[in-house]
């Protein structure tokens, strides 16, 4: 990123701040100058971006998949309806769920 494109964007985050104090707006602002790879502060190079969904463009999809989550959770929170069977093998996979279930 070159210098003028660093104030550019240095210009529309200050801008935003100066238009609200809404700090969820703010962030929301900040996600879609910067973009979900920059949570860190740091890219890593050689690695290509790949992008599975815009956080603040599919915002109500989102919202809907987590509550669809929710209530398959709510009816079978073991996920031993054999329809959800893929998805209990696909989670047991990750390391986080080990730690969850430990």
């Amino acid at each position: 990123m070159t210098g003028g494109e660093r104030g550019e964007e240095a210009a529309a985050r200050l801008s935003v701040m100066e238009k609200t104090a809404d700090g969820f707006r703010i962030a929301e602002e900040d996600l879609r100058i910067r973009g979900p790879g920059d949570f860190a502060g740091v890219r890593q190079s050689g690695i290509p971006d790949l992008v599975f969904a815009d956080l603040v463009r599919d915002a109500p999809i989102l919202q809907l998949a987590k509550e669809i989550a929710a209530e398959l959770h709510r009816d079978d929170p073991e996920l031993s309806a054999p329809e959800h069977v893929a998805i209990r093998r696909f989670l047991e996979m990750r390391p986080a769920a080990a730690a969850v279930q430990d």
